[in-house]
């Protein structure tokens, strides 16, 4: 029993260390055990308080015993005193008969009762002792299985795929499991798939799967956490019903025991154990057995892993073995070359120190620093200009075992991912073609510098590449300072002429009259076309597509002429934005570049109410020097007959009469005229007022 309590405690201990470490596989195994353990000792008391209840009910036979000789003795008393008072023994006897009849009634039936609670108990101590042995005999199961799984010949010495088989199918017998599945984590597209699936049914394995964790945030969050996943309802648990439509139901998948299993401290997979057809409560010694199979698995994948190593070790240590045969060969043969190679190296030498020394002075003079890397032993080599870029003095320069003290460290954070991928995609690929790099490096001082970093591998005699690779450091801080200003300018007149109710241009044309548009921007008119800069680089005709058709040709011959006068650009147009006619004013100016070569600045405009302003206007013209003209004439003919004749005065009141009418007329028309007018100047959109440049004179006479 002192043992039992001992190891009860230990477990405890145990328990909650890996709770303070939060090592939940090592804290979900000493729970059980403390438990296992701990409802052992309680059924070994329920065993002693079975013994105490028999004892005492022997004890209670043995009372009963002792007062049924009481009561013998009594009656040998009843007998005597009735030879001596009858009816007094008598009294006596029916009195005790009766004591002794209800007595006995009582003892039957506390008897009764005894034997009912002995038997409640009996029954529940079998219960517990049959769960006991029953949990016994599932553990020795898994303890068999495990030890099954340390004998397997695919689990110690065949390949992975062969060991997740005897796994999956031997896991899938001892739990009784209707599915048992290995998956394996993928950390670079955060996807779990299938290595083997299998199915207890049909002793058969099924097609493999995968799975995007990012689809399954709460099952990813739990894997990630390591923690074991007990789902005995599946699809409402919230770990796992996110799986419902995906793999739940097309299965059947009703429970799920998912725990993790790790690969070098990290995430290496999962063993899946699911059940069909109906839900499964998941005992604790399930979860113990899945956690040491979980355990096999990883020290599986560690021995394939081991054996692969060693495989290519053997593989390597034949390939040594023929290289220094082969080089036992050669080295007779290499000894006589050596001679002459020794000879042609000091002359090489020699020249390689002119060289050198011509190398060092075009880097001193070009303010450009230097670098040398060597491919196999990854060492490089700085030259002291490299460091004075970075406010370092250093002369002759640097050996460095790595690239990691002078390059990667002085690195901006921003920079350093994409800037050592560029080196490492450049070795990968054999280091082929020029490598190309711009990054930031950190000043002794602090500041920021903009390095433009190039290199290639050099070549021996024999053109053949050699395992060095040369390359430059060159400062492009100020180039880059003014790339930053030229862009903060660019953004500033982007800013400023996306609020001009114009589009604003610099283009370029070439002997056909084509506009190469090299800056676009949109003004803030509302009848206007939706393109980029980059969709006419795309497509140079899209521009000239919205041009009215009648106006296409114009507007080519227009173009044609800027590119061979060089003359300023002014002219109008026709476009047809969305099914609306839409006039524009091109006005462009000439000016050459740094190169001498021709640009053309400039800004179209909206000018259609302008030209509904001018037809409105012209109309008007045209309805005072045609409609009115012909009632003056009339009026004019009247009165000449008046004063060159002596008319009657009453058809002289007929003329009054008719010049009356006609100047009624011409009232009517003047105010419909002058109502037109400012209908037209309201359509126009002009909000300029010009009532003070007219002149409101009452008549034309004076």
């Amino acid at each position: 029993m002192k043992y039992f309590d001992l190891e009860i405690l230990g477990n405890y201990f145990l328990w909650k260390v890996a709770e303070a470490e939060r090592n939940r596989s090592d804290e979900l195994f000493y729970s059980n055990r403390y438990l296992v353990l701990r409802d052992s000792v309680n059924n070994l008391d329920i065993s002693g308080r079975v013994a105490k209840f028999q004892f005492q009910v022997e004890m209670d036979q043995k009372q009963r015993e002792n007062e049924l000789l009481k009561t013998n003795e009594l009656q040998n008393k009843a007998t005597i005193l009735q030879q001596n008072q009858e009816r007094i023994g008598l009294m006596l006897v029916l009195t005790l008969s009766l004591a002794l009849l209800y007595f006995q009634w009582g003892s039957a039936r506390r008897q009764r009762r005894a034997n009912v609670i002995l038997t409640e108990q009996r029954d529940q101590i079998a219960s517990q002792a049959t769960e006991i042995s029953r949990l016994n005999s599932t553990l020795q199961n898994h303890l068999v299985t495990l030890f099954d799984f340390s004998k397997s010949k695919s689990v110690n010495f065949g390949s992975m795929d062969e060991a997740a088989k005897d796994i999956a199918r031997l896991t899938g017998r001892t739990l009784s499991a209707s599915r048992v599945s290995i998956w394996k984590y993928i950390k670079e597209t955060d996807t779990i798939e299938s290595i083997v699936c299998y199915e207890l049914a049909t002793d058969s394995f099924k097609d493999k799967l995968s799975f995007p964790l990012s689809d399954y945030p709460e099952y990813a969050k739990a894997v990630h956490g390591g923690k074991m996943i007990v789902a005995n309802d599946a699809r409402a648990d919230s770990q796992t019903r996110e799986f419902k439509n995906s793999y739940l139901l097309p299965f059947d998948i009703h429970s799920m025991l998912d725990v993790t299993y790790s690969i070098d401290g990290q995430l290496g997979g999962l063993l899946c154990c699911e059940q069909q057809g109906t839900p499964r409560e998941w005992k604790p010694e399930d979860l113990i057995f899945t956690k040491s199979v979980s355990d096999i698995i990883t020290l599986t994948l560690r021995s394939v892993q081991r054996r692969e190593y060693e495989k290519q070790l053997r593989q390597h240590s034949r390939e040594i073995e023929r290289v220094n045969e082969t080089l036992e060969r050669r080295v007779a043969e290499r000894t006589l070359e050596l001679e002459n190679q020794i000879r042609k190296a000091r002359e090489a030498s020699k020249a390689l120190q002119v060289s050198e020394e011509r190398y060092r002075s075009i880097i001193t003079v070009s303010n450009t620093g230097a670098w040398e890397y060597h491919i196999e032993t990854g060492r490089i080599w700085y030259s002291s200009e490299y460091f004075a870029m970075l406010g370092i003095d250093k002369p002759g320069g640097h050996w460095d075992e790595s690239l990691e003290d002078n390059w990667v460290a002085r690195l901006h954070p921003d920079d350093l991912a994409p800037s050592t991928k560029v080196v490492d995609d450049f070795l990968k690929a054999g280091s082929l073609g020029w490598y190309e790099n711009i990054y930031r490096m950190r000043h002794q001082n602090g500041d920021w510098i903009w390095i433009w970093s190039r290199g290639r591998r050099l070549r021996d005699a024999n053109n053949e590449l050699t395992n060095t690779i040369l390359g430059t450091h060159i400062d492009i801080t100020a180039r880059k300072i003014a790339e930053e200003k030229i862009e903060q300018n660019a953004q500033l007149i982007r800013k400023i002429t996306s609020q001009v109710p114009a589009n604003t241009y610099m283009f370029e044309i070439d002997e056909r009259g084509v506009a190469n548009i090299l800056f676009l921007n949109r003004g803030t008119e509302e009848y206007n076309h939706d393109m980029e800069l980059k969709d006419e680089s795309e497509n140079s005709d899209r521009i000239r597509e919205i041009i009215h058709q009648d106006d296409k040709i114009r507007f080519g011959e227009r173009m044609k002429e800027a590119y061979h006068t060089s003359q300023p650009i002014t002219f109008q147009y026709r476009i047809v934005v969305d099914g609306n006619i839409r006039w524009r004013w091109m006005k462009a100016v000439p000016d050459k570049d740094q190169n001498g070569k021709i640009l053309w600045y400039g800004a179209t405009s909206d000018i259609t109410a302008l030209v509904d302003y001018i037809v409105s206007v012209e109309q008007i013209i045209f309805d005072i020097g045609h409609v009115i003209r012909r009632p003056v004439s009339s009026m004019l003919g009247m009165t000449k007959l008046i004063t060159d004749n002596n008319l009657p005065v009453e058809e002289i009141k007929d003329i009054s009469r008719k010049l009356h009418k006609i100047s009624e007329e011409m009232d009517k028309f003047s105010r419909e005229l002058n109502a037109a007018y400012h209908e037209k100047s309201q359509l126009a959109k002009f909000n300029i007022d010009v009532s003070s440049s007219i002149d409101k004179r009452s008549t034309l006479f004076s």
